[in-house]
């Protein structure tokens, strides 16, 4: 056992320490989470829920719009995902009306065909664009989607009537 000089107390273990860490650590993990919830509550970060939903396929077709688009995404879609920032950044600033449907969500049988092969419509993320209730284009893919996208931001986009806006 050691020994100590006269007049030298020996510390003790601050068994406080610990405990105001813990606590210090759970006011910044609180406040963390408290930030992010206010930041979605009063964000003006556009989502998927500013835009009309279109629940099932029949509805694609049948909306009031003379042209209109149909954006076809999956919420676990790694593509999807990689991409919704720019989506919806463009949907916000285009001046054609959007719908979204979000593939686990909707429902009835899949009618929608690719006008050009007549494939069915079954990946995510698609962009349709509809005009006077007849399916005219069918874009598939990340890159796709969104440099159509561009060219409807930018006007060139030819399967759209620029009569119509």
């Amino acid at each position: 056992m050691a020994t100590y000089k006269s007049g030298y107390k020996r510390k003790k273990s601050n068994g406080k320490f610990l405990k105001y860490t813990f606590i210090g650590m759970g006011v910044v993990v609180v406040t963390l989470i408290m930030g992010l919830v206010l930041y979605n509550i009063f964000s003006d970060e556009l989502k998927y829920s500013s835009f009309e939903e279109i629940t099932s396929f029949q509805e694609i077709t049948t909306q009031p719009e003379q042209q209109y688009l149909v954006y076809y995404y999956g919420e676990n879609c790694g593509a999807c995902i990689s991409i919704k920032g720019s989506v919806l950044d463009y949907f916000g600033n285009i001046d054609v009306k959007v719908y979204v449907i979000e593939s686990s969500n909707v429902d009835g049988v899949n009618l929608i065909r690719n006008p050009d092969t007549q494939e069915e419509m079954r990946y995510t993320p698609t962009l349709l664009t509809i005009r006077d209730g007849v399916l005219i284009d069918m874009n598939v893919g990340a890159d796709t989607v969104v440099d159509i996208l561009k060219e409807i931001d930018l006007g060139t986009y030819s399967k759209i009537d620029w009569r119509f806006r």
